[in-house]
């Protein structure tokens, strides 16, 4: 299974990355959504889950997590936020919890983000390469 991290803090994409890669999963992380939007424009059947935060300079998670589905309609989708004072727009929250598969919050420990993409994947099955007999 192949995933997108989406998160403008380096650290976070990178911590993320290893432990799904640990997990064996295909990962691309990005520290800048439009390249990742690029990315998942170029490769549209690359990817069944985006892993976004929610706020970010160039781009929210929203919007991310919107145009991955409009790219992909079979991908599932886990929001990640900080808290703070960004989660009491509670409009924004709504629109989060309508838009993603998931909804998490900062901090995630590797058992918690392991779990969560375990849980969003298994209702995700990839279609059989087409093979015909002669």
């Amino acid at each position: 299974m192949n995933i997108i991290i989406v998160d403008d803090l380096s650290p976070i994409t990178l911590t993320y990355k290893a432990i799904l890669l640990r997990e064996g999963y295909e990962v691309e992380a990005f520290t800048k959504p439009l390249e990742a939007l690029s990315y998942m424009q170029q490769n549209p059947d690359q990817f069944d889950l985006v892993l976004a935060d929610l706020y970010m300079e160039e781009m929210n998670g929203i919007d991310i997590m919107l145009a991955a589905q409009n790219i992909n309609p079979n991908v599932k989708t886990l929001c990640i936020t900080g808290g703070g004072a960004y989660d009491q727009d509670t409009s924004l929250m709504q629109t989060a919890r309508s838009v993603a598969d998931t909804l998490a919050f900062k901090p995630i420990h590797s058992g918690q983000l392991v779990g969560m993409v375990s849980n969003l994947l298994k209702t995700t099955q990839r279609p059989a390469a087409n093979t015909q007999t002669a």
